[in-house]
Parts: structure tokens; C-alpha cells; sequence
């Protein structure tokens, strides 16, 4: 059993523990560096991404129009397309994966023609 020296000492060290946890300890951060983004930060994050244009014309709509119609990915899986992996609909070849998602897309088109870029525009000069 303790005595009530022992107990008296432990005192004033536990509630110096107790202290010390519930302050926590501060992470050195440098000045000037803040975790949240400025507006200006993003301002400029969005220059980036969308840089000034070229005047539009029809000839770089119809550039832009083709590098948007064409299909990169799986539209069953969304995962990168195999050239060699295809069929037709309506006129227009769609590509897959894997031949298990060629199944999936022939079984119900009509589920999967919203992730497929070539059937997403209409009214292109291909079409008139």
C-alpha cells in the first residue's frame, strides 16, 4: 500500500501528464504557408486549365468536335479501350475492354450511349 507521501508526489506529476496531453503539441508550420488555397491560388489554378482561346471558327469547332468524339474508355467500365475489342451501332463503331463488356453493351445499348462521346453530340456536319 502507498503511502501518503508517495500518493502526494504522484499528485503534481499526473496532473503535469494530464496538462500536457490536453495541450497538445504544436507542428511547426513556416510563416506564409497556409493550408487553405487564396482565391487568387485558384484563380490562377483555373487560368491554367483553361488557357485563352483562338478566335472560333468552324474549322476549329469541327477539330475540337472530332478530339471530343473520340472514344477512350470502356463504357461499361469506364477503364481504357482495346482497339481490337469492338461493334457497331448505328453506324458507329464502339469500342470496350473486354469482350465481357461487348456482351454487357450488345445485351442493353441504349443503358450505356450516355458514356459514349460519339452519340453525344448531334447536329455535327457528319450528321446533316
Amino acid at each position: 500500500m502507498m503511502d501518503n507521501n508517495t500518493v502526494l508526489r504522484t499528485i503534481p506529476l499526473v496532473l503535469v501528464l494530464v496538462l500536457f496531453l490536453l495541450a497538445g503539441c504544436k507542428k511547426d508550420q513556416p510563416e506564409g504557408d497556409s493550408i487553405v488555397p487564396t482565391v487568387s491560388d485558384a484563380n490562377q489554378e483555373i487560368q491554367n486549365m483553361f488557357p485563352p482561346q483562338e478566335s472560333t471558327t468552324p474549322e476549329t469547332m469541327e477539330n475540337h468536335m472530332v478530339h471530343i468524339t473520340e472514344q477512350t474508355t470502356c463504357p461499361v467500365k469506364d477503364d481504357p479501350i482495346d482497339k481490337a475489342i469492338f461493334t457497331e451501332y448505328q453506324g458507329k463503331k464502339v469500342y470496350f475492354c473486354c469482350q465481357e463488356c461487348m456482351d454487357d453493351f450488345e445485351a442493353d445499348p441504349e443503358k450505356y450511349l450516355v458514356m459514349l462521346p460519339q452519340f453525344a453530340i448531334q447536329g455535327s456536319k457528319t450528321e446533316q
